[in-house]
């Protein structure tokens, strides 16, 4: 359990033309012009930076990176420079082949001296650092914890989509969604977010015969089968399924962000993987009420 205090959320779809430019971006929220840093760098810098200006950030705050694939496009150029050109890639290209590097320049802008993490896997990417922040918060570790889920998208978008294991005509794009968690003690106007366990498919409907309400929105993070997921929640009354998201290795990052911007009534209930994990970020932007807490 946590409280979400501040949020940001980039999110842009991509065409053959090539990427949007992050130029007004970068000046906008970059301290300093970085050199030798990638697209998949410069997206969390970008998306951090807006992310604390919405919040109260703590020079101590945790950071945690997500990501289902990391720096795609830089590992694409140094596979392209060693493979396909026999070249030894350039030192900092090689460095930005690795996903925590990201970490160093978030907390470099923000002026950031807490810790920093960095989580990838292919699916639950985003909530798994989400889980990994709360813990961290619970016990006291970080007094703040600013929780990044950044996806980028190279072209062409053929090769992308082979990557990706996307269908020949996926839209795709690139997105970079932050949020700023506070402790639930913290007493200070914020959404309620809370993570729970189950089993599989049937504990998650357990769960969320508990905790729906009226208005509230179903979701499912990357790497789950959407139609399998609403046959075996199948029942559910006043259930309201969102399908809505760019295929991003990183879905339920942009589901978050989707559902955070839009400020809606209801509450998200955002179920990845297998079933195993549910997150339910609130609507209540006061945290005065409770609804349907989970026992």
């Amino acid at each position: 359990m946590a409280l979400l205090s501040g949020s940001s959320h980039y999110e842009r779809l991509v065409d053959e033309r090539g990427l949007p430019s992050l130029e007004a971006l970068q000046l906008e929220f970059c301290r300093e012009r970085y050199r030798r840093i990638d697209r998949f760098i410069l997206l969390a810098v970008i998306g951090a930076t807006q992310c604390a200006r919405a919040g109260e950030l703590r020079r101590d705050c945790g950071l945690y990176v997500s990501s289902a694939v990391g720096p795609l496009g830089s590992n694409v150029l140094v596979q392209e420079q060693m493979v396909r050109q026999h070249l030894l890639p350039k030192p900092f290209h090689f460095v930005n082949t690795l996903g925590s590097a990201v970490g160093y320049y978030v907390a470099r802008n923000l002026e950031l001296t807490g810790h920093s993490a960095f989580v990838s896997r292919r699916g639950g990417a985003f909530l798994s650092a989400l889980a990994l922040a709360c813990a961290d918060l619970e016990s006291g570790a970080v007094p703040q914890a600013l929780v990044g889920a950044v996806d980028e998208c190279v072209v062409p978008l053929e090769e992308h989509r082979a990557q990706m294991g996307l269908a020949s005509d996926a839209p795709c794009g690139e997105s970079s969604t932050w949020v700023l968690l506070e402790p639930h003690t913290a007493a200070r106007a914020a959404r309620r977010l809370d993570i729970l366990r189950a089993d599989d498919w049937s504990g998650a409907r357990e769960l969320l015969s508990r905790t729906l309400a009226a208005d509230d929105t179903v979701a499912f993070g990357a790497r789950v089968d959407v139609a399998q997921a609403r046959e075996r929640l199948g029942g559910l009354s006043g259930a309201r399924f969102d399908h809505s998201a760019i295929e991003s290795a990183s879905r339920d990052g942009v589901r978050v962000g989707r559902f955070v911007s839009s400020a809606p009534r209801g509450a998200l209930h955002l179920i990845g993987p297998g079933g195993r994990t549910l997150l339910r970020i609130g609507a209540e932007l006061d945290g005065a009420r409770d609804r349907a807490r989970p026992s």
